[in-house]
């Protein structure tokens, strides 16, 4: 006796909401792209010209139980070139040019340079093209982030 009450809401709720989506145009339905390079939420790829550059900031350097680095990849066709610093408080440990062949990608150890408890890195590339990423290792596993 209670069902009967219940099946015509349902039934009543399931028509509603048919003849509502069926009322809406399609035409406000826009695609929108997964990257969008005018709102990014983190860090883009972008190819168009142009320099740029990725800040790795506190990427630990300990070296005893932990440890971390930072990996820059090349997702171009192309010789990426540019350069990378490492800075601690005392002040730029390490600068390096660097020409990363296509498709390839660079691993700097930070604990092998620097000798702080953590350690900035800044990549300065002259194109677009390359994803910056931050690892830090310690005893329960590895722990990855974007550069911004």
């Amino acid at each position: 006796m209670r069902r009967i009450p219940a099946l015509v809401l349902t039934l009543l709720a399931i028509i509603a909401a048919v003849i509502v989506d069926r009322s809406r145009p399609d035409d406000d339905a826009v695609a929108t792209p997964f990257a969008s390079e005018r709102e990014t939420w983190m860090p883009a790829v972008s190819q168009g010209p142009g320099a740029v550059n990725w800040y790795c900031p506190g990427v630990p350097a300990d070296g005893d139980d932990s440890g971390g680095g930072v990996v820059i990849a090349n997702t171009t066709n192309a010789v990426l070139t540019g350069r990378y610093e490492v800075l601690t408080p005392d002040g730029a440990v390490e600068s390096e040019v660097i020409d990363l062949p296509a498709y390839e990608r660079l691993e700097i150890d930070v604990g092998e340079i620097a000798d702080a408890p953590y350690a900035t890195v800044v990549a300065e590339l002259a194109t677009n093209g390359a994803v910056v990423e931050q690892r830090a290792v310690d005893a329960e596993g590895d722990h990855v982030a974007p550069c911004a």
